[in-house]
């Protein structure tokens, strides 16, 4: 907006935009100092040697909060049992929402270094604690996953599709139980089940669409046996692929040639 004043000519917009520009170079110029970084590994490392299952992440949480607490940041909880909500902002539209995962798998730990989960049969092996720290740096653009086959300060993307998607389902096979001496007056859902697995390896060679659930069907039938096929769509919610947009491709690979020195992308 402009605005005429006594003194001359005001651009509102030019202003603000002056403004969130001078709060970019200053996030972007603390995110390079050393001690951001060694808070950031602290938190994550934290994190890591205290694991916790879904919904039972109530030591993790508290965490989170003292951290939020730190730096001046409000938050509910707990929202969905153990998850935090924490508001970042004016208020004022738009509005965009992040989010990270934060429980751990039901994993022993076998690798031994200073920083090995101590809890038993639990561990961050899918890079939850890592996604946690990211959401605390984060940008309001991006999702990011952690990739360890590639090596240190490099940010793998591209446009177009990225990630496959990821959908669940559960399957019934049900066959007659009898005398090992007399196999032939059963039926073996074991055998059938077999089968089934063996031909949905081969849906994409065959071009049979994986939402169809006739290969088990039939393989069922086939050995005597009946199947249901239950794709949990009440229960649990499928994930698209995850497909970039070019232009936002673009925008993070610039964003992030700004954030890290030296960066391979």
């Amino acid at each position: 907006m402009t605005v005429a004043t006594d003194d001359g000519i005001r651009d509102d917009d030019a202003a603000a935009g002056d403004g969130q520009d001078d709060r970019r170079a200053v996030l972007l110029d603390s995110a390079k100092e050393p001690e951001f970084l060694d808070w950031l590994k602290r938190v994550r490392r934290k994190i890591h040697e205290y694991p916790e299952l879904a919904f039972q992440e109530h030591e993790t949480g508290r965490l989170i909060i003292s951290e939020l607490k730190s730096i001046g940041i409000d938050y509910s909880w707990p929202v969905a049992k153990t998850r935090i909500v924490a508001s970042v902002g004016s208020a004022v539209e738009p509005w965009f929402g992040l989010r990270a995962d934060m429980d751990a798998l039901p994993i022993q730990e076998m690798v031994e270094w200073e920083h090995k989960s101590k809890n038993k049969r639990k561990m961050h092996a899918c890079g939850h604690d890592v996604h946690r720290v990211q959401l605390i740096m984060s940008n309001p653009y991006s999702a990011l996953h952690v990739a360890p086959e590639l090596p240190t300060g490099t940010i793998g993307s591209r446009p177009g599709p990225m990630l496959a998607g990821s959908a669940r389902f559960q399957v019934k096979i049900q066959g007659k139980s009898g005398d090992a001496a007399q196999p032939h007056t059963t039926t073996d859902p074991v055998l059938a089940a077999s089968f089934s697995i063996l031909a949905l390896q081969q849906l994409v060679s065959r071009e049979t669409n994986p939402l169809e659930s006739r290969v088990i069907e039939t393989q069922a039938t086939v050995h005597r046996c009946t199947a249901t096929v239950d794709f949990l769509e009440e229960k649990m919610r499928a994930y698209p692929a995850t497909v970039n947009d070019e232009s936002m491709y673009e925008h993070v690979k610039k964003s992030a040639n700004l954030c890290l020195e030296n960066l391979r992308y």
